[in-house]
């Protein structure tokens, strides 16, 4: 099943000919949106169950009444899917040169030199990558060095106050993450959704507050859109209260190999229960009675 939205409106809405959808049927009937009213059903597209039907409705939507809102609409809908990014940083790449003028991190943590090099360009957010870095690690960074090797790749080094300078190539795993996060969120062409894994890997826990700050900070200020996951109690102790509303507990049932997701505000009276008690001790306990096909009421 799948809709589509643009500018709060639905553009279209796939209606299989049965419910639930024939999984065996090679057909998916998908029903476009007449005007603004989504009660009322436009012209009739057909495709293949076994391709994306989003991708599908750009040549189905020719000829419709439709078709250049929902082209437009799905077009752009492709776009920012494009701008999905699984971050999953491996420290030994970003130890290694990289070319000036790679403006884009890679999701492995490749140009993470050059990117910094291109956010110290601009005063205000190298001053913002400073601040950022000494509250998270424990150096007092307060300039940074860009070094050519023979072949014209720069590394970057971090210059301490008392003149200390550490490279990349010597950085800990942990600052190089940090590293990677600020590249990725303060870079001049940033996504506009960030997947991160196991967001707690590698950093030391007293400083899982500040980075907290920062997730939250970027997408708040850029209107950037980040997923991260953690097994961390401690992690889970540091979501502010008015981010609860997008957490979601991943678990699996005794005896069923299947994954579930379930919204921590589709479980009953979990929200009150946060209030009085801490809610990575929930996590620590599992929440083994709020996670079954039909719900207890939490006490």
């Amino acid at each position: 099943m799948e809709s589509l939205y643009r500018d709060g409106r639905m553009v279209y809405d796939s209606h299989p000919d049965s419910f639930p959808p024939d999984q065996n049927d090679p057909m998916l009937a998908v029903r476009l949106i007449s005007g603004a009213d989504w009660r009322k059903m436009g012209p009739k597209l057909v495709g293949l169950t076994n391709q994306p039907m989003l991708t599908q409705v750009i040549e189905l939507a020719e000829r419709p009444k439709a078709a250049g809102r929902v082209k437009s609409g799905v077009e752009a809908a492709l776009e920012e899917l494009k701008s999905i990014r699984f971050i999953d940083f491996s420290p030994e790449l970003m130890r290694k040169p990289s070319i000036p003028g790679q403006l884009i991190l890679s999701d492995r943590g490749d140009n993470l030199s050059s990117v910094l090099q291109a956010i110290c360009e601009k005063p205000e957010l190298k001053l913002a990558l400073s601040n950022w870095i000494q509250a998270l690690t424990p150096m007092d960074v307060v300039d940074f060095e860009f070094v050519p090797d023979a072949a014209g790749k720069i590394l970057v080094y971090l210059v301490e106050e008392g003149g200390r300078k550490t490279s990349a190539n010597s950085a800990s795993d942990g600052t190089l993450r940090f590293l990677g996060m600020l590249a990725a969120l303060l870079g001049p062409k940033p996504a506009k959704f960030y997947f991160l894994e196991e967001i707690d890997n590698g950093i030391h826990p007293a400083r899982l507050a500040l980075l907290m700050d920062l997730l939250d900070n970027q997408s708040k200020g850029k209107g950037i859109q980040i997923v991260a996951t953690t097994h961390s109690p401690q992690v889970i102790r540091l979501i502010k209260e008015d981010n609860l509303k997008y957490a979601t507990l991943a678990y699996r049932l005794k005896g069923n190999t299947e994954g579930r997701l379930k919204p921590l505000t589709e479980i009953p009276n979990l929200l009150d229960v946060i209030k009085r008690k801490d809610i990575a001790r929930l996590h620590e306990s599992s929440l083994s009675a709020v996670t079954q096909n039909q719900p207890r009421k939490v006490e």
